[in-house]
């Protein structure tokens, strides 16, 4: 039944429908059947006034939003959508009324006055009395229909889609109840929400208790609608102290920069204590206004979120919570040094480069290089700088460093590289110097060749991909092996084996793959001793 803020006239009928429901487990007499007449008339009369009050609240509302737009619209919405939802329910509902009281009646396809006791359709219905008109319609031989499961579905979705505009905990502003059956017990069994209400039920009670449906879904569109239009002004705080504010972006500003800022009017009360809280400690409250501090203790990006609590009527609590959160940065102190003719990026390999600028987050900074090449960030200030492309005499890169000054790129300088090749990589037998005689079992006990740059300080590698083998042998004549790979073929070491004391072996047209390609490194020599 709905209850809630009804009219003693909207309680008293709805009693009489109780009563009336009743007495038809009695006998369906003519009395009973007028009687369902009445009370249909009446349901009528009141929900054509309070469609006179929901208009009058959406009048109210429009001009609320007229002034508000900003403030209202949220509220405006929702009151829009349960107008819509319980439009399209009342529909649903009316068309399975028209057609009940035609199936009852001339059977003519419409509801007409053919349908009723008299030409001006003020007297009762023709099939009044019919109890069959509803189990057909709605429960058939199978205790529900396309039309029953129909009309269910859309009294209980509409009573979701009310009760989600207005939250769980407001559930009693919707009238309308939740479809459901009744509970065996030993006088009879369990009955579905569509027996219940349709089964053995004369055609004079099924159309008042589908005014009562309208009655009840007008009501509570009528009381949400109220609602919503209490809650334009219900989160409305009270102030009694204006200050002008100035909030810059920032407070260091670069030369050639801007200095922008908001200037705004604080309102509040220096008299409440908002309760502000930051990781979950309370904030010190000065004059109406929490204060938070925190030091300085490491460089980098500081980032910090709370709350601020204040009452709030419409919450459960009595307590709503507003969320915060801000983010500063702590500069490190910081110096470049710079030595001269070491400003040098090297062709095919990672030239690693850190590079800062004064005022300029190190999360901010997108430097570009110009020239052949490409930079990355591998960190916050630092890059990595790949060269390409042929080492010309007096080729140069220069990066420029840019950095994000207000939200905009803005260049902050630039420097000059000159490039070169990677140094000329020496070649050896495993770990074997040339530097001195060297017996034929530490020779060929080796695996091949190697090449690497000699005093160069970045870690690059460069793999042998062929030479040609060289030696005396005395009474046969010269030997010469040309291998691919680094490996020391089993040639190669079969010829070193032979060789007397005294003799010189070479490894010429050594050629060795690497970062920046492919080069031809100097002969490499040695003795046997």
């Amino acid at each position: 039944m709905a209850g809630g803020n009804v009219s003693p006239r909207q309680k008293m009928i709805n009693m009489m429908y109780l009563v009336l429901t009743a007495l038809l487990a009695l006998q369906v007499s003519s009395e009973v059947l007028a009687a369902f007449f009445r009370i249909n008339n009446s349901l009528s009369s009141s929900n054509v006034n309070t469609v006179s009050k929901i208009d009058a609240l959406y009048d109210k509302f429009e001009s609320e939003y007229k002034k508000n737009p900003a403030k209202v619209e949220k509220f405006y919405s929702k009151a829009k959508d349960a107008k819509v939802a319980v439009e399209e329910a009342l529909k649903v509902i009316s068309e399975y009324r028209d057609k009940l009281i035609d199936l009852a009646g001339n059977m003519n396809g419409k509801h007409d006055a053919g349908d009723h006791k008299d030409e001006d359709m003020t007297k009762s219905w023709m099939g009044e009395s019919n109890i069959d008109v509803g189990p057909v319609l709605f429960i058939g031989p199978n205790g529900h229909t396309k039309d029953g499961d129909r009309l269910e579905n859309t009294i209980r979705d509409v009573r979701k889609k009310l009760i989600a505009l207005v939250g769980e905990q407001n559930k009693g502003l919707v009238k309308i109840e939740e479809p459901v059956g009744l509970p065996a017990s030993k006088d009879q069994p369990k009955k579905s929400w569509l027996e219940a209400n349709f089964q053995s039920m004369p055609l004079a009670g099924i159309v008042t208790l589908m005014t009562k449906f309208e009655s009840d879904l007008r009501n509570s569109q009528s009381e949400i609608v109220a609602f919503l239009l209490g809650d334009i002004d219900a989160l409305d705080i009270k102030v009694n102290k204006l200050e002008a504010k100035v909030i810059a972006k920032s407070t260091y500003i670069l030369q050639g920069g801007k200095y922008e800022a908001e200037v705004i009017v604080a309102a509040f009360d220096s008299t409440a204590q908002p309760k502000a809280y930051v990781g979950g400690s309370l904030l010190k409250n000065e004059g109406g206004k929490s204060m938070y501090s925190a030091g300085a203790t490491a460089a980098g990006v500081k980032k910090y979120e709370g709350y601020v609590e204040f009452p709030d009527p419409k919450s459960p609590t009595g307590i709503a919570k507003l969320p915060f959160k801000a983010e500063y940065e702590v500069g490190a102190p910081t110096a470049a040094v710079s030595p001269d003719n070491m400003n040098v990026f090297y062709i095919g390999v990672d030239n690693p480069v850190t590079i800062s600028a004064s005022g300029v987050s190190a999360n901010s900074l997108k430097p570009q290089l110009v020239g052949d090449g490409s930079i990355t960030s591998t960190g916050p200030g630092k890059f990595m700088v790949r060269v390409s492309g042929p080492a010309v005499k007096d080729k140069k890169v220069v990066v420029k460093v840019i950095g994000q000054v207000d939200g905009k790129p803005r260049e902050m300088g630039a420097a000059e590289f000159r490039v070169k090749a990677i140094p000329l990589p020496t070649a050896k037998v495993g770990a074997v110097e040339p530097t001195a005689p060297v017996t034929k079992v530490a020779l060929t006990s080796q695996s091949g060749l190697t090449a690497t740059p000699l005093g160069f300080d970045f870690a690059v590698k460069y793999n042998v991909t062929e030479y040609q083998f060289y030696a005396f042998i005395p009474g046969k004549g010269k030997a010469v092996v040309d291998v691919k790979g680094a490996a020391l073929s089993g040639e190669v070491k079969n010829t070193i084996s032979i060789l007397p004391a005294g003799s010189s072996v070479v490894f010429r047209n050594i050629k060795a793959s690497g970062p920046d390609g492919v080069k031809s490194l100097l002969p490499l020599t040695y003795e046997i001793k």
